[in-house]
């Protein structure tokens, strides 16, 4: 289980997080870091081998008051240094992200599921930007990357019958209740080489998962992206999902 030695491509770019808030102008709710404890506002007891940098934002001061985030059950562990979540059932709105628009490829992506919910779909229905945004990247078993996709998530009222997208290349999926690993990332800028900056942090989140005996998918890497990077306090998430070697 050391594969996350080796480069995770976990489909991070700089251009893509600014792709991510360009066009979002949902309400920004006050917010007093002060009032969260480090480990209230990660989610989990943090690893004494791991020095506060950056306090993320706390969850409960975004969902339901930046905006509305899926519905989680968090889950109790006894280690430090990863949160645990059951991600609820519930409909997204997806895309692939394609490597032929080059650099520009994660903004393209967001963008044709922007256009979804602002009402290109065949209901002309716009729908409210919720938060997070998603990215899962699929890894081969040599972990090179074989393909990514970005994903929103679609308001409830929306699941049971959700407006069919217009383009071909957006689509709707039905995601199942799923268990996944975490680690935050509170704060970072232009200057910061991202790329480092997610393979630190999913090799930190191998690490400890490996280290608390917990059984992981290591051929999908999940960033959850709460908040605009560079502005205000931040949230950003590591992600890997829960594995049943049985299944």
């Amino acid at each position: 289980k050391q594969w996350y030695q080796r480069r995770v491509r976990a489909g991070v770019g700089e251009q893509r997080y600014e792709a991510i808030y360009l066009a979002k102008r949902h309400h920004q709710s006050s917010y007093d870091g002060e009032e969260y404890s480090w480990e209230e506002a990660r989610g989990y007891k943090e690893c004494a081998r791991f020095p506060d940098t950056a306090k993320p934002k706390a969850v409960e001061g975004i969902c339901g008051k930046d905006a509305q985030c899926p519905e989680v059950e968090d889950l109790e562990s006894e280690s430090c240094g990863f949160g645990v979540r059951n991600i609820r059932a519930g409909r997204w709105v997806s895309t692939e992200i394609l490597q032929s628009d080059g650099d520009m490829k994660y903004l393209h992506a967001f963008m044709r599921l922007f256009s979804y919910i602002r009402g290109e779909n065949e209901e002309s229905k716009e729908i409210d930007m919720t938060i997070p945004v998603i990215t899962k990247t699929y890894l081969d078993r040599e972990f090179e990357e074989r393909w990514s996709s970005i994903h929103f998530y679609l308001p409830p009222e929306y699941h049971d019958n959700p407006p069919a997208p217009s383009n071909e290349l957006v689509e709707i999926e039905e995601w199942v209740d799923t268990v996944t690993y975490y680690r935050t990332v509170g704060e970072y800028d232009e200057d910061t080489d991202v790329r480092a900056l997610w393979d630190q942090e999913f090799k930190d989140l191998g690490d400890v998962l490996t280290e608390a005996g917990e059984s992981f998918y290591p051929y999908m890497a999940v960033t959850a992206t709460f908040t605009r990077p560079g502005y205000g306090d931040q949230r950003h998430e590591a992600i890997f999902l829960q594995w049943d070697e049985e299944e």
